[in-house]
Formats: C-alpha cells, structure tokens, sequence
C-alpha cells in the first residue's frame, strides 16, 4: 500500500482559501462603511453607542484574525503541494533507478 498525495486538490484548496481571504475583506470593508453611525445619527440609540463600537471593535479583530488564518493556510497548504510534488518526483526516480536497464532493440528502417 503506497501513500500518493493530491497535489492538485490541495492547490485547489488553497485557492479557495485566497478566495474566502477576498471575501472577507470585502465584509470587512462593508462593516467599515455602513457599521457605524455618528453621534446625530444615533437618536435615542445613542445611548447604545458605546456598546455598538465595543462590538465593531470586536468584528474588526474578528477579521484581521479570520483574514491572517487564511492566508498564512492558504500559503502554507500551496506549500505542501509543492513538497509533495518533490517527494513523488524523487520517489520516481529512485523507484526506476532500482530497476535494472532493459536493452532496447533498435528499430529497422527497410
């Protein structure tokens, strides 16, 4: 039994992890624009407000850390694919360097 890695679905993998990076940037970059609300817009909800940006702060660590896990695993898995391309290509070789050279008859051309 051989153990064979899939490098192409995990560069796949990565790539999702690249894309769910961008979209989360753009919810990041939504909440900055429609999450918050100045004084005269508040109304009564003023009152809140101090719990309100107590919770945006929370949202924004929230997505730098979401953000940082996605790209460090996305760079990370890109990574192993490559160690194990290297691998497999060097478990070839070795794989065909054991076995003994087989003469080759030589074509003929009449």
């Amino acid at each position: 039994m051989t153990f064979r890695a899939d490098s192409s679905g995990i560069r796949v993998f990565a790539a999702e992890l690249r894309e769910s990076y961008s979209e989360v940037e753009l919810a990041k970059n939504y909440l900055h624009r429609h999450g918050d609300f100045g004084f005269h817009q508040a109304g009564v909800i003023g009152l809140l407000a101090g719990q309100h940006r107590g919770f945006l702060a929370q949202l924004e660590e929230l997505h730098n850390q979401l953000l940082t896990i996605l790209w460090r695993s996305g760079e990370a898995l890109t990574e192993v694919a490559v160690d194990y391309d290297d691998t497999d290509k060097a478990s070839a070789v070795r794989a065909d360097a054991a076995y003994p050279a087989v003469p080759r008859p030589v074509p003929s051309r009449d």
